[in-house]
């Protein structure tokens, strides 16, 4: 048994398929298969339930464990290996959602590739909830969170407290109110994030608070969509102020009770974090006034 057969194990088992996991690595469909036989004689165990669905066998399950944890511990001495060279290569991998990547990180990461050209950035998009599933998956190396609701075995740096506001079109009925309560915000037709994100959880709950039903009209990941709609009057939606000072077609309206979101980076606490991660890390709590 060797890393490569772990390797080529469990891309069959997360896509289901050995022509998915064929494609995945690149390779051939019958090269796969071959790895896959010589694995279950080697251990003289089925291995995989073979069918529409490949689906690992409990003693495949078993295995599937042990293969992640020993990968993941390759992957960290390769990594570890890498990093005794400078910074001129690496990679900083994080999730954050298309609000904070438009209205916050833009501009930290323009100076951080000004000061490391030789790193480069990639960034997922998703909510904040569904950026601390990505993270426990290890689907990215760090993620962004709310401070406030930090989920177990992860680490995290604060990065920013931003106030939470209602943004609607400079026609808008609100748009004169020097304030809103949030109950009068949520009987508007609301445009919104899904449940993944951060600010979305929060309507759902202060509306139980206040114990109002929200008119919610639509609901979407694309914040260009949220944008078009609210500027062209055709719903409300809730946003960070960050966003809002630099969209001039929104009017913001502060909260009657203000509401505040705490951000932080984050990630898996006792992974190894690369240098270059690190770096960025360090970069963004050195330089917060960005």
């Amino acid at each position: 048994m060797n890393v490569r057969q772990l390797e080529i194990f469990l891309a069959v088992v997360e896509c289901g398929s050995f022509t998915g996991a064929a494609k995945m690595l690149n390779m051939a469909q019958p090269a796969v298969s071959i790895a896959i036989g010589k694995l279950e004689k080697e251990l003289q165990l089925s291995l995989l339930n073979r069918g529409d669905q490949v689906v690992p066998t409990a003693e495949g399950s078993v295995l599937v464990k042990h293969a992640r944890k020993l990968l993941d511990g390759v992957q960290a001495a390769q990594q570890q290996m890498a990093d005794f060279n400078s910074l001129q290569r690496g990679e900083v991998r994080f999730s954050t959602s298309a609000m904070l990547g438009s209205y916050f990180f833009l501009p930290h990461i323009k100076a951080f590739r000004q000061q490391y050209p030789g790193l480069s950035l990639r960034v997922l998009n998703e909510g904040t909830h569904g950026a601390r599933q990505l993270l426990e998956e290890g689907a990215t190396d760090m993620a962004v969170v709310n401070m406030d609701d930090l989920p177990d075995g992860v680490e995290a740096v604060p990065l920013t407290r931003q106030e939470v506001v209602a943004c609607v079109s400079k026609q808008h009925s609100l748009a004169s109110k020097r304030s809103v309560a949030f109950e009068d915000f949520a009987r508007q037709p609301l445009v919104l994030y899904r449940e993944n994100y951060a600010l979305r959880r929060l309507v759902d709950s202060l509306s139980l608070r206040f114990q109002v039903v929200p008119e919610i009209v639509m609901e979407t990941d694309l914040l260009g969509m949220i944008l078009g709609m609210v500027s062209a009057g055709d719903g409300v939606t809730i946003g960070l102020r960050a966003m809002t000072e630099s969209e001039p077609v929104l009017v913001s309206i502060p909260f009657q009770e203000p509401i505040w979101l705490s951000l932080g980076i984050a990630w898996k606490r006792g992974k190894y974090l690369s240098i270059a991660n690190r770096t960025f890390v360090d970069f963004l709590v050195g330089n917060q006034s960005i």
